[in-house]
């Protein structure tokens, strides 16, 4: 699509080539002249950047807190803003909850030694027992007594 720019109440062919600082673009008309223009005085076509200070000349670069102000003050970003918290609340909501495990491991009484072995097999793992004093088997480097 060909880029237009308005000059004397219409609007004409151009290409515009330049981010001016002032946020002005530089155009060249269909004729070969040139001259600039405000934002709101041109319409469609393309202007590539080279850079980020480019950008920033042309006023269209925005930093991480300035987008957050223009979040905080447009009523139509706040409101999206809340749609998306209410959304993840509802989603976390929806989630099934971990159940906190509940289980009391109390030391076997009496003679267990026909029922399980007496040493912790996770003890001698490289994690270890994650028990660790509530758990009902030794932790001893001892083997088990049959």
């Amino acid at each position: 699509r060909k880029a237009e720019g308005f000059w004397d109440d219409q609007w004409y062919g151009c290409r515009p080539y330049e981010a001016l600082t002032d946020g002005r673009m530089a155009v060249r008309w269909e004729d070969g002249t040139q001259s600039d223009l405000k934002p709101n005085e041109l319409r469609g076509g393309l202007l590539l950047f080279r850079d980020l200070s480019q950008l920033e000349k042309a006023k269209l670069l925005r930093s991480a807190e300035e987008l957050k102000k223009r979040q905080e003050l447009n009523p139509k970003q706040k409101l999206r803003l809340e749609r998306i918290r209410e959304a993840l609340k509802r989603k976390r909501q929806a989630m099934p909850r971990q159940r906190k495990d509940t289980r009391h491991y109390v030391r076997a009484e009496g003679d267990a030694s026909a029922s399980a072995p007496q040493v912790c097999r996770h003890f001698f793992s490289e994690r270890g027992c994650s028990r660790g004093d509530k758990c009902r088997f030794e932790h001893t480097t001892s083997p088990a007594k049959k």
